[in-house]
């Protein structure tokens, strides 16, 4: 590429002039004809380029030129030399070596006397360092664009408030997260938003947290109250850090901030739960205890400690199921087991607990199964009461319902189940026993001649002998009035016979202190079980058997037989 066809001119004028006038110049200096084909270079020239001067001389300088600058180097020549006024150009130079120089040069036209350009001259000087430096200072200012782009990007998108604030206390950035917990809208200035803001109460506080942390350069951390412009209070988490530039000066704060205003609400309403589940556990009327997944108490309340008489620290230290009685404590670990394995979360039993002083406690329980947000349970929340009077009060219905009240036998209708399943138990397993039907003779007179409350002390008396002879196994009951009934389980009709006599003997002297006209006695009516026969049977045998022994003289025994209805009736051995 040249600047133009025309060849250089031998002996062009000043150039040996020139040649020995720039010799020692510090700069590079180059000098060209009006055609821009150089003539000469100075040796600095040819230090800067790294080529012999020689190789320099026509169109030969332009080789020195980076390849990426000839075009608008031509360009930038041919616009200076136009005007005929100086010019500058900006290139790099590659040398051989592959290393390039940024050089700047003045160019000036020489002149004849008549003001005709006759060529030119310039000085170019290594500008690299220059450059470099500015280059520097370039990616710099790109760097910091892009920080503060970034900054602006990041501070956009992020879900808290984020907020600039300059030397002077004056915020220069904010946010729409940061107006938004402020309560300020989009138009409101950025640097009309300052401490009044903030309630009074914290106000100086916050303001002390940011004189700190400019002094010591520590990151404050703060919870303050923000007043919005509606009125509205807000609780917002502010954090703040000291901004400084690379010379280490003060240049203001980065200040995030967080509306905690519902968290705090949600602790305070925790924290009311907690207190109201305190007070409801420990002022509770009933025993609560938390047991965890290892069977051990975790805490119990007053009430708790009180029934089982245990301070609440020993019944977190007893092993599971402790305070369980031994026979209810089997099915206790059922029921918790069966609680974890399905999808109920309550269950519900009775059992007896053991007070610490041995006697046991007739309990009613009430079990929760607590499992966490996952479904996982982690606890047993246990609710027990003291039902030991309602347990005994139906004990006493029960036992009322099935027991004589004069003499604590049992009754007919206790009787009758009595006497079914000793049936049930001859059939199934083809047992022997037998039934006795007793009766007594002359009661009338007592009622009669003494009063019934001598007649009822009477069958309380007889009541007690007859108890008194028979065996715990044996079943006694007042079927009404005088008439009581007997089942012998197991026993053969040789020992029912020993057995009746030895009633009948008991009787009598039971009635013996009771003086009367006519001494009262027993008749007996005995019936052997069988696998036919069923309750109703053995009833009606026996009171025919019974009946013999009246008619044959009272104060004896009689054996029912199919037959002949009632034989082997005779007088008891006395």
């Amino acid at each position: 590429m040249r600047l133009s066809r025309t060849p250089p001119r031998d002996g062009a004028p000043g150039a040996v002039d020139l040649a020995a006038l720039w010799a020692g110049a510090p700069v590079a200096a180059w000098h060209a004809d009006a055609d821009g084909h150089c003539l000469a270079v100075n040796p600095k020239w040819s230090e800067l380029a790294g080529l012999p001067a020689e190789a320099a001389l026509g169109d030969g300088w332009l080789e020195a030129v980076h390849p990426n600058d000839r075009a608008a180097l031509i360009a930038a020549w041919h616009a200076g030399t136009a005007t005929g006024a100086d010019f500058d150009l900006d290139f790099h130079v590659l040398r051989p070596d592959g290393s390039t120089i940024a050089v700047h040069g003045p160019v000036s036209p020489l002149r004849d006397a008549d003001g005709r350009v006759t060529g030119y001259i310039a000085f170019l000087n290594d500008i690299t360092d220059r450059h470099a430096e500015q280059a520097a200072r370039e990616r710099d200012q790109r760097g910091l664009r892009a920080s503060e782009e970034l900054f602006r990007t990041l501070a956009v998108a992020m879900p808290v408030g984020v907020a600039h604030r300059d030397q002077d206390g004056t915020l220069t950035f904010v946010n729409a997260e940061f107006r938004a917990i402020l309560g300020v809208t989009a138009d409101h200035p950025v640097e009309a938003i300052d401490f009044d803001i903030f309630h009074p109460e914290d106000r100086d506080r916050l303001m002390a947290a940011s004189l700190h942390t400019r002094t010591t350069g520590i990151p404050y951390a703060e919870d303050a109250r923000v007043v919005r412009p509606s009125g509205e209070t807000r609780w917002v988490s502010f954090r703040g850090s000291r901004h400084v530039d690379d010379d280490g000066e003060f240049r203001g704060y980065l200040i995030t901030g967080m509306d905690t205003t519902a968290q705090r609400r949600a602790e305070s309403a925790r924290r009311r739960a907690d207190e109201q589940f305190r007070v409801a556990f420990d002022e509770a009327p009933i025993g609560i205890g938390m047991i965890g997944m290892d069977g051990r108490f975790e805490r119990v309340n007053d009430a708790f400690t009180d029934l089982v008489g245990y301070t609440s620290e020993e019944m977190c230290e007893l092993p599971p199921y402790t305070i369980v009685s031994s026979t209810d404590k089997p099915e206790a670990r059922i029921r918790l087991l069966q609680l974890l394995d399905s999808t109920e979360e309550t269950a519900s039993m009775e059992f007896r607990l053991v007070h610490r002083s041995g006697r046991e406690i007739w309990a009613e329980s009430r079990i929760n199964l607590l499992r966490d947000d996952d479904g996982v349970p982690y606890q047993f929340l246990m609710q027990v009461q003291d039902v030991s009077d309602r347990k005994d009060y139906e004990q006493r219905l029960k036992h009322m319902a099935h027991h004589d009240p004069l003499t604590g036998l049992v009754n007919r209708r206790g009787f009758e189940r009595e006497l079914d399943l000793q049936v049930a138990r001859v059939r199934r397993y083809a047992q022997t026993g037998s039934l006795l039907m007793l009766d007594l003779d002359g009661f009338k007179g007592v009622n009669d001649s003494l009063g019934h409350a001598v007649g009822d002390a009477l069958l309380v008396g007889v009541a007690g002998a007859l108890v008194e002879r028979l065996r715990e196994t044996d079943v006694v009951a007042r079927l009404g009035g005088d008439e009581f009934a007997v089942i012998l389980p197991a026993e053969s009709p040789a020992q029912s016979r020993i057995v009746a006599t030895a009633l009948i003997e008991a009787v009598t002297q039971a009635c013996e202190p009771f003086h009367t006209a006519r001494p009262v006695t027993a008749s007996v009516g005995i019936v052997c079980f069988d696998d036919r026969i069923t309750a109703d049977e053995a009833l009606v045998a026996a009171d025919h058997a019974m009946y013999a022994a009246k008619q044959s003289g009272k104060n004896r025994f009689a054996m029912y037989d199919a037959s002949v209805h009632a034989t082997g009736a005779g007088p008891v051995a006395h």
